[in-house]
């Protein structure tokens, strides 16, 4: 008699949703007509392995568990969390440690309150994935308030409402406790693994989170069909119920795990940018950018670890300490295919540094707002790769538009007389226009665009040589003449001096002329003109002063005039024939 009437109640199980479903069919099942790999040998019974008709634990209806005690649970802990999860054993009646009490794996799964007649007889605990442990920092979190509060102080989640009703069907526990039953029903394994929202297209993640770019369909991710599982990428290790058929329906599965995660904070698949990299290696994505990193230039995403948080109240808009990381540059919820405004679609949602490094900008309208948090008024930055007469790290000082010049990428040019222009005059750049992959559509390739790696020095996509005695050629100097026409630099259109340098003295572009610009905090000037007009920097490893001057020296003289006073290839350049050659022109 009592066990038909466990069998009767075994067919009868109620989710909290007030539905009957068949437990028996499920993984749950651990009798000996269970289907899954963790059974009894011996035991028939179905509902016996968490519940008794009679002399029940208080902990839930009707309980058969032993519970863990004296447990010590490591907790899941990040800078972006607001909630303050707790032990699941500081609250009576806890959803989450009746879960706990099979699946942290401290307590035999025989171990009833009140035993069956016959010795459970098993032979497998849970292991794999389903024993969690007592390391839940892991873990999604658990056993923390979710209510109205929280909400509007973590703006990337829903608000509940009332009992939960705002992201219903999932049901906080006594209307404000989120813990493991809100995401499962244990009771029914319709949606693997007992779920209450399926997985695809982010459905059961996106009932709490909110991340706007994502919901209106802006993101890459949240759109991408891509390629399918089966070829090498981020299915390969997902048990069966987490895949879906593409990028956009594996959606948060392809970035992000809910329990055990190799990389605990942010549940992330991998550590850090090799989760990205697990589809960025031309597996699943269009281009190989894992293979841009193995370049002679690239961007040093592999020397720094745990550096960077997403976190403002923890990292500066103004990086403090050198880093970088692909979430440095990318906001995987809001990459775009399509360009925002003057805003490639990569880099949407991210945030920035304006032009002054006072005011941070989130998200960035432009391109060189992401570049200046580190290469403009950071204190961490390497030197710069050529030493010259005025010395600047910071570019945003460099490209400010009051300087006496300046390549245009915080606005246009002040100089209107550029003979070799190629683009429209009064034209604004950007700093991927320069700094790019030497394979990508700014280089004229097929490959992914964006700084991550070039083989040419400096991330450039084109070829930019800067040592001295070097031959002229279109090829050496492609940086410059991909805007500047080379038949009127070498036919002297601008300057009289143009090809006595490049062609028959070998001397290279950057000889004289700073890329960037030159700040006016140390521009001179002389007879009324500005010493530093055309970009005008001498790099001191090539040209050094004469005539007892500290510095050499360049004086602009107006529209195509000037001289400069200087040594250069053992020859000394003053105006008036005072040395071996007049420089004036």
């Amino acid at each position: 008699m009592r066990r038909e009437a466990i069998l009767i109640v075994s067919l009868l199980c109620v989710s909290p949703n007030g539905w009957a479903s068949d437990i028996s069919a499920t993984r749950h099942n651990l009798s000996v007509s269970g289907s899954g790999s963790v059974t009894s040998g011996m035991v028939d019974e179905v509902c016996v392995f968490c519940h008794t008709p009679h002399h029940s634990s208080q902990s839930a209806p009707l309980w058969n568990r032993e519970l863990p005690t004296g447990q010590t649970y490591q907790l899941y802990g990040s800078s972006t969390l607001d909630a303050s999860p707790e032990n699941p054993q500081l609250r009576s009646g806890n959803h989450s440690l009746l879960c706990l009490s099979c699946h942290d794996g401290t307590i035999a799964l025989g171990d009833f309150i009140n035993s069956p007649q016959e010795d459970t007889g098993f032979v497998f605990g849970i292991n794999d994935r389903g024993r969690l442990g007592t390391d839940l920092s892991n873990d999604h979190p658990v056993s923390f308030t979710y209510d109205n509060s929280l909400s509007l102080n973590d703006t990337r989640l829903h608000q509940p409402g009332i009992n939960g009703a705002n992201i219903a069907p999932l049901p906080l526990q006594g209307g404000q406790y989120l813990e493991c039953t809100t995401c499962h029903d244990v009771h029914d394994n319709t949606l693997q693994p007992f779920l209450y929202e399926q997985t695809l297209n982010g459905d059961l993640c996106l009932k709490c989170h909110d991340f706007t770019t994502w919901d209106f369909s802006v993101s890459s991710h949240a759109t991408q069909a891509g390629n399918t599982p089966g070829s090498p990428g981020p299915w390969d290790n997902r048990r069966a119920e987490w895949r879906g058929f593409n990028v956009a329906e594996n959606s948060c599965f392809n970035c992000h795990t809910p329990h055990s995660a190799p990389s605990p904070k942010r549940l992330l698949k991998d550590v850090e940018e090799d989760t990205c990299l697990q589809c960025h290696n031309g597996s699943i994505a269009n281009t190989n950018i894992a293979a841009e990193f193995n370049k002679a230039s690239s961007h040093p995403i592999d020397l720094t670890t745990d550096v960077h948080d997403p976190s403002p109240g923890v990292e500066s808009v103004v990086v403090q300490s050198r880093h970088v990381e692909c979430v440095d540059c990318h906001n995987p919820h809001a990459v775009s295919a399509a360009d925002i405004g003057n805003l490639p679609g990569p880099l949407n949602g991210v945030r920035g540094l304006d032009s002054s490094g006072l005011g941070e900008l989130n998200p960035i309208t432009e391109v060189y707002q992401l570049c200046f948090r580190c290469h403009g008024y950071s204190g961490s930055k390497p030197a710069p790769p050529t030493a010259r007469v005025h010395e600047q790290t910071n570019v945003a000082l460099e490209f400010d538009t009051g300087n006496p010049s300046f390549h245009p990428i915080l606005g246009p040019s002040v100089n209107p007389n550029v003979p070799s222009l190629l683009i429209p005059s009064g034209s604004v750049i950007t700093c991927i226009d320069c700094h790019n992959s030497n394979t990508s559509s700014t280089a004229g390739g097929s490959g992914p665009d964006g700084p991550h790696g070039s083989t040419f020095p400096t991330l450039l996509a084109r070829r930019y040589v800067t040592a001295d005695n070097t031959r002229e050629s279109p090829a050496v100097y492609a940086l410059c003449f991909n805007c500047h026409d080379y038949d009127s630099i070498l036919n002297d259109d601008s300057f009289g001096e143009h090809s006595r340098h490049l062609e028959n003295g070998d001397v290279p572009c950057n000889a004289c002329h700073d890329p960037h610009g030159v700040s006016s905090t140390q521009a001179t000037s002389s007879n009324g003109f500005p010493n530093n007009t055309h970009l005008i920097n001498f790099d001191t490893g090539i040209v050094s002063p004469t005539l007892g001057n500290p510095t050499p020296l360049y004086e602009d003289l107006g529209t195509f005039q000037g001289t400069c006073t200087l040594s250069c290839h053992g020859e000394q350049h003053c105006p008036g024939n005072s040395c071996d050659i007049d420089a004036r022109y």
